[in-house]
């Protein structure tokens, strides 16, 4: 018999599979559009010089590159916020603010040059452009919480970070977290409930913009910059109970645009649509 292996992180979907998954879609979509998102969808083959300026280190390392019949590098998209603002740049400088775009289409990332087990990853997500201040930030939120009610799930969990988070701590110790290496750190952040959070904290306004039962699901995680190439202010993970990685995570990206020639602040975030069909398959 002929090597049918696929290649590692890449995944079939029988009918049954496939069905389930564009179930998942319409959810996501309906939900999105229930509040005035409209879908967008780029290339899934990039020119990396294009987009690299604007990528983080840890995205270029995780580019599955190649190369057209004139000898430019191309690049499978990495990363749909990259590539939409891009394309905001490039052709919707004339559209009213702010936009409120979604997708729902694959990345690619080499499986070997970092922790990830896919090559072929697929998110839903959404993208506010134009708009800055903690009612922005906490209608992403918001919108995360509506997407996950409807899919029948209310065991959730937000934690918020922030990038000035990292200012508290020496960049030994902001080492320590990233790796989580609490023990070389020697205690563990603090974890701080909304409703104890000091009025000087940077989550303070956006997380009072948030819907009293959004509020009582949301932590301050203390320990929650990463990402600080790409984020410029909140930063939040969502969980779902019993599951061990975040079923969805994003943040504010105020600098991105202009790296593109078009200054606006955004905010937005992705589902991991892997872990999301398969936690509804689980629950059903």
């Amino acid at each position: 018999m002929k090597n049918m292996l696929t290649p590692i992180g890449v995944s079939d979907f029988t009918p049954d599979e496939a069905s389930h998954y564009h179930r998942v879609l319409g959810v996501l979509s309906d939900s999105f559009e229930s509040e005035a998102y409209q879908l967008v969808r780029t290339g899934s083959v990039e020119y990396y010089e294009t987009l690299a300026h604007a990528l983080p280190e840890q995205l270029k390392d995780q580019c599955l590159k190649f190369f057209d019949a004139g000898g430019r590098t191309l690049v499978l998209r990495p990363d749909h916020t990259t590539a939409i603002a891009r394309l905001v740049a490039s052709r919707m400088q004339d559209a009213p603010l702010p936009l409120r775009l979604y997708y729902t289409a694959p990345v690619f990332r080499s499986p070997l040059a970092s922790d990830a087990t896919y090559l072929e990853h697929m998110q839903g997500g959404v993208e506010l452009i134009g708009l800055s201040g903690p009612d922005a930030d906490a209608e992403i939120l918001t919108l995360c919480a509506k997407v996950l009610v409807a899919c029948g799930f209310h065991d959730f969990v937000f934690e918020l970070g922030h990038r000035d988070f990292s200012r508290a701590y020496t960049d030994i110790q902001q080492q320590q977290i990233l790796d989580g290496d609490f023990a070389g750190l020697g205690f563990v952040p603090d974890m701080v409930a909304v409703s104890d959070l000091p009025k000087d904290n940077a989550l303070y306004a956006v997380s009072h913009a948030l819907p009293a039962e959004i509020q009582a699901k949301t932590n301050i995680n203390m320990s929650l910059f990463h990402g600080v190439e790409q984020y410029t202010g909140l930063i939040f993970r969502c969980y779902l109970d019993g599951l061990r990685f975040p079923i969805a995570s994003g943040g504010r990206y105020d600098v991105l645009l202009s790296k593109f020639g078009y200054d606006q602040p955004a905010v937005g975030f992705a589902f991991d649509l892997a872990m999301l069909q398969r936690a509804m398959e689980i629950s059903s």
